[in-house]
């Protein structure tokens, strides 16, 4: 059988002079050691496995010289940004409000509508209104505006048969009649209705007009017409 080889160790004392009981500990050990070598190869294998896993540790935690570089520069830029942001906070402070006054409860902000010009003020004598008489031709009437109207609109009977807008017995005949109150002062006229074509401020309106005689105007616009221009930010003046 071939002989197991035998370790000789030379083990060193660090501490110089010691006790004969501190020596007797060292020829313990060397007896262990020099009785069993597989195990000691295995234990100074094992320290150095440790040794090189604590110094991997280390390097990686430290990093190398330029991830180190990175890592100053990374917080430099964070302290300036940290050292200018105050700066930034005061520049976007805002003013500090007025305390209300009583004019603030009496008045709180609310919406205004825009005045109205001039061009957006609807005249109740004097607009150019026009009519398409029997051949769809426009022609100018004399109007009133008149929002106390809110049944129909009430075109002249002699400028409707001028312009055959209306006739008794024609293709002009009426839709059907209505009763108008108001026109003549405690009186009701059951007028005919037709079908009119009326424009005013550019917009053309098709609607059933009331048929009956007025004085000194050819139409008297309604609130049928008057609503929609309403809408449109007109307003009478």
């Amino acid at each position: 059988m071939p002989t197991r080889p035998s370790i000789s160790y030379t083990l060193w004392s660090p501490w110089g002079g010691a006790s004969a009981r501190d020596r007797g500990k060292l020829q313990e050990l060397r007896r262990r050691l020099e009785s069993n070598p597989e195990a000691t190869v295995a234990c100074v294998l094992a320290g150095l496995a440790l040794l090189a896993w604590v110094a991997t540790r280390r390097f990686s935690f430290f990093g190398d010289g330029e991830d180190d570089q990175q890592r100053n520069e990374a917080v430099a830029a964070r302290l300036q940004r940290f050292e200018k942001e105050p700066a930034r906070a005061r520049r976007r402070r805002s003013p500090l409000r007025a305390a209300p006054s009583r004019r603030a409860f009496d008045d709180p902000p609310r919406h205004h509508p825009a005045a109205a010009t001039d061009n957006m003020r609807l005249q109740v004598h004097g607009e150019e209104v026009t009519v398409r008489d029997g051949g769809y031709e426009p022609q100018r009437a004399r109007a009133v505006l008149d929002t106390g109207n809110a049944h129909m609109t009430v075109i002249d009977e002699a400028f409707a048969r001028r312009h055959a807008i209306y006739a008794e017995s024609s293709a002009f005949a009426p839709l059907g009649y209505t009763t108008l109150r108001g026109i003549n002062p405690g009186a009701e006229t059951r007028a005919p209705v037709v079908l009119a074509a009326v424009t005013l401020r550019g917009r053309e309106f098709r609607i059933r007009a009331a048929v009956s005689p007025l004085t000194r105007m050819d139409i008297l616009v309604g609130m049928d017409i008057l609503e929609a221009l309403f809408a449109d930010g007109l307003a009478l003046g």
